[in-house]
């Protein structure tokens, strides 16, 4: 099977052939990777992970590899070297929890090993049924008080925020650094404090600003009347900034009535743009919307990311606003 959720939904082999021709960085780590021998000391939820830098593959110390009577643990390997050459060396599966093209690749890469290794028709579905039970076994399990690798991947797990918090508290407690001694005895493990919990993001890294004026360069304080037109008291007095335009730096006030330009942002760095900004004209949007799409896909999606509040009001604006158009 495979690591993660069952998912054992393969494409075909001759895919990662390709790739890897077209890449010689990835071709080489797997020439190395999937000649690894797996460590089963500690335990891995969904019964196998690899480590950081993909030099080291785990297989849970309650996982069962003989199938009827052929050791097929070489065969996780394959899945999790795949896995991380993949993501390393190409980007794919960055997202893992909404990309499985990198996981479905990896189970091609596994599954034929597994066919290499038994060489019975009905071989992979006994690999299969004996492997797939187990590991929602493991899914269900408590890892508190349990050994867990110090250097172990936690990319599968980042759509379940709380999993990984027990995780990297439980990298250190007593059977994990008995165990990472054993592994690595010429550099013992420390025992202290977990890191802190790390904060999740909020809408306002978007700079999300509540109904007030129309967002447009007319009525920011840093606009400069001049006559019956206008300037930007930030852009370059060679910038042409409508009064109907908006950037990031926008912030609601009474417009200057006099002064010189500073020319302290381009119009790349403030996201200049002449548009309806509002949430209105957004594609995440819309009127009479009052939730964010964008907001609500980032939460479902990094869930240990992302803690955006998704409620907006149709004349609200952020920086991620989209044109509908």
């Amino acid at each position: 099977m495979s690591t993660g959720d069952i998912d054992d939904k393969v494409i075909d082999p001759s895919v990662l052939d390709n790739l890897r021709k077209e890449n010689s960085d990835l071709d080489e780590y797997l020439k190395l990777a999937w000649t690894f021998l797996p460590n089963h000391q500690f335990f891995i939820p969904y019964g196998a992970g690899i480590s950081e830098d993909g030099r080291r593959v785990y297989i849970s110390y309650d996982i069962q590899t003989l199938v009827s009577g052929v050791e097929c643990d070489r065969a996780l390997v394959r899945h999790e070297t795949t896995e991380w050459g993949l993501r390393h060396y190409l980007g794919i599966g960055e997202d893992y929890a909404a990309d499985q093209e990198g996981h479905r690749i990896a189970n091609g890469a596994e599954f034929a090993r597994v066919e290499e290794l038994i060489g019975r028709p009905e071989g992979l579905d006994l690999y299969k049924q004996i492997i797939d039970e187990q590991v929602l076994r493991t899914e269900r399990s408590d890892v508190r008080g349990k050994p867990i690798p110090q250097d172990l991947a936690l990319y599968p797990y980042m759509g379940d925020q709380e999993l990984v918090d027990e995780l990297e508290e439980e990298m250190w407690n007593d059977r994990s650094v008995e165990e990472w001694n054993k592994l690595n005895p010429q550099v013992p493990a420390q025992k202290y404090k977990p890191p802190p919990k790390r904060d999740k993001l909020k809408r306002d890294a978007f700079i999300y600003l509540r109904p007030n004026g129309d967002k447009q360069c007319a009525s920011c304080r840093d606009w400069i009347n001049i006559g019956t037109s206008g300037k930007c008291y930030i852009h370059s007095p060679d910038v042409d900034v409508p009064g109907t335009a908006s950037c990031g730096l926008y912030v609601h006030g009474k417009p200057r009535v006099s002064g010189i330009p500073i020319s302290s942002v381009t119009p790349e760095e403030s996201g200049l743009v002449d548009r309806p900004v509002r949430c209105e004209n957004c594609r995440w949007g819309g009127p009479e919307v009052y939730v964010c799409g964008l907001f609500e896909m980032l939460n479902q999606r990094i869930p240990g990311v992302f803690e955006l509040d998704i409620n907006i009001d149709p004349k609200g604006c952020c920086n991620a606003q989209q044109p509908r158009t």
